[in-house]
């Protein structure tokens, strides 16, 4: 018969005075954040000298990671609460920005990483210029911009598994479109080309918007900006940009151009209105 983790870590801290002395506390850490068992992973972290920075031996997870990877915002924030390590990384080298990205965790578990991992930055001496600047994209410019065992940064994963919304909190957060993995492909690049291999399909339609979005993404004077003219929508939802038009930080002069396109100019472009279940097709 199973017991849940929440009555077996009781019983067990019943067992085992005093509290701080119990022996597998990592062991029942670790397994209570893959259940999602909340109650338990509380309980641990107050009763015990459980870890927030327990490694489980396969793959070399963190407790904090497999929270990102279970996109469980409320075990990731009593982790985080518990001072765990927010920049630690697993034998891929893949942190729990990577796996939160990867997987397309809510916006709740992506942001919750990166103030913490600004806030580690803030306490930390300046170094030379390299990668804990965040770009002036709010923070978090440090987690954004480590690299894997691909030369990937979270960026990347997002935008390889199609997940937009990360996508838009990770650039928003200094995260560099144009870095390119050890295949030499940006994050730019991997959403070209993913709209290219399904160009044909219907379910192509949402990447050709992420490069889209990408594009207009860029900051001003980068060498891939695209201007906002026509010929640089694609066929880009307008409503979409429109509606992410404040986080995109565009001019009020590119939002004024934006708007005033006519019904015409838009079909002109290949512009067409598509509800959220077709974007999501």
């Amino acid at each position: 018969t199973r017991v849940p983790i929440p009555s077996l870590a009781q019983l067990l801290l019943h067992r085992h005075p005093p509290l701080g002395r119990l022996p597998i506390a990592n062991p029942l850490l670790l397994a209570a954040v893959r259940a999602k068992q909340v109650e338990a992973v509380s309980l641990l972290l107050r009763t015990t000298r459980a870890s927030p920075n327990a490694i489980s031996p396969c793959g070399g997870i963190t407790a904090l990671q497999s929270a990102a990877q279970l996109n469980d915002e409320v075990s990731l924030r009593l982790l985080l609460d518990a001072c765990a390590d927010v920049l630690a990384a697993d034998f891929n080298q893949h942190t729990a920005l990577h796996h939160a990205a990867r997987i397309g965790a809510d916006s709740g578990c992506l942001e919750a990483l990166l103030t913490r991992a600004n806030e580690a930055n803030s306490h930390t001496p300046p170094a030379a210029d390299n990668a804990a600047d965040d770009g002036g994209g709010g923070g978090g410019g440090v987690a954004c911009s480590l690299l894997d065992v691909w030369g990937r940064i979270p960026l990347h994963w997002a935008v390889l598994k199609g997940h937009r919304e990360a996508i838009v909190t990770l650039v928003e957060a200094g995260s560099d479109i144009s870095l390119r993995d050890i295949q030499g492909e940006s994050s730019l690049d991997i959403a070209e080309r993913r709209a290219q291999c399904r160009d044909v399909a219907e379910t192509g339609k949402c990447d050709r918007l992420t490069v889209s979005l990408l594009r207009l993404m860029l900051p001003a004077g980068h060498e891939d900006y695209s201007s906002f003219h026509p010929d640089g929508f694609m066929d880009l939802c307008t409503y979409e940009v429109v509606a992410h038009a404040a986080r995109l930080h565009m001019s009020p002069e590119e939002r004024e151009a934006l708007l005033a396109m006519s019904p015409e100019e838009r079909a002109a472009v290949g512009d067409h209105v598509m509800t959220i279940d077709e974007l999501n097709a």
